[in-house]
């Protein structure tokens, strides 16, 4: 994997490197628009696709995609994914928590969750302010919380 030489911060103390993934070349490196954060390590992994960033992660068979953030309505735009350890186990619970990278802050705009997970997004990083969810699918963050998101919890 290429490092971009980009840092970015996750919201907490630590910073992630951005890497490119495995069929990034160095022209389209600059042009990646679906990543995929895992929980665990903080890493943020960029593809130049949604289909390859969840392609990449089926081919983990210790990792799952919790939840997928959209920049626009209906699934549109860029993407980050969030990958976990193990699909959510029940919704009255939460299960996986983060902040939302730098770079993806306040662009969410649709949601959907994945391997049994509800997603619920915070206005504030840490979890606070205003939140929606959770939900299996949220097609349109419209109002006070659409390009607002600056932390996720799956349940």
């Amino acid at each position: 994997m290429t490092k971009l030489g980009k840092i970015i911060g996750t919201g907490l103390a630590a910073a992630v490197a951005i890497t490119a993934g495995p069929f990034a070349t160095a022209a389209s490196a600059a042009q990646m628009d679906d990543c995929v954060l895992n929980v665990q390590s903080g890493k943020t992994t960029c593809y130049t696709s949604l289909a390859s960033a969840l392609a990449a992660t089926r081919g983990s068979a210790q990792q799952v995609i919790g939840g997928i953030l959209f920049e626009d309505r209906y699934r549109a735009g860029r993407s980050l994914a969030i990958e976990i350890g193990n699909p959510c186990v029940t919704s009255q619970t939460i299960d996986y928590q983060v902040n939302i990278p730098l770079w993806f802050n306040d662009l969410t705009s649709s949601y959907e969750g994945y391997s049994n997970c509800l997603v619920q997004v915070h206005e504030n990083t840490n979890y606070g302010g205003r939140y929606d969810g959770p939900r299996g699918y949220q097609p349109n963050l419209s109002g006070i919380l659409n390009d607002a998101a600056s932390s996720v919890r799956l349940w």
